[in-house]
C-alpha cells in the first residue's frame, strides 16, 4: 500500500470526523451553509480520488450515492461518519494485513 496516499486519506477521515457543524449557522445563514457544504464537498471528492488510487473501488462507489446539493451537509456526514469513514478504515486495516 502506498503509505504516504495512506496518510493523506487517515488525514481526511480526521478531518472529516472532527468537522464541527453548527447546526443553528448552518440552518440560519446561507453564506455559512454554502461555505461548508463546499468544505465538506471537497473533502468527501478528495477522499474518494485517493481512495480510487489505493484501488478502494467498492468504498469508493459508495460516496457516488451522496448529492452534493445545497443543504445536504447535515445527511452527508452522517453518512460518512456512521458508514463510508468506517469501511475505509476497515479497508485499510485489511489490506495491511493481507500485505
Amino acid at each position: 500500500m502506498d503509505k504516504k496516499r495512506e496518510k493523506i486519506v487517515r488525514g481526511l477521515i480526521k478531518d472529516l470526523r472532527d468537522l464541527d457543524l453548527n447546526f443553528n449557522s448552518y440552518l440560519d445563514d446561507s453564506g455559512y451553509a454554502d461555505l461548508m457544504d463546499s468544505i465538506i464537498e471537497g473533502k468527501i471528492r478528495a477522499l474518494k480520488y485517493y481512495l480510487n488510487y489505493l484501488n478502494m473501488t467498492i468504498v469508493s462507489k459508495e460516496i457516488d450515492n451522496i448529492t452534493f446539493e445545497s443543504g445536504k451537509a447535515v445527511i452527508n456526514l452522517e453518512i460518512l461518519r456512521n458508514f463510508i469513514l468506517n469501511e475505509v478504515e476497515l479497508e485499510l486495516v485489511f489490506q495491511q494485513e493481507t500485505k
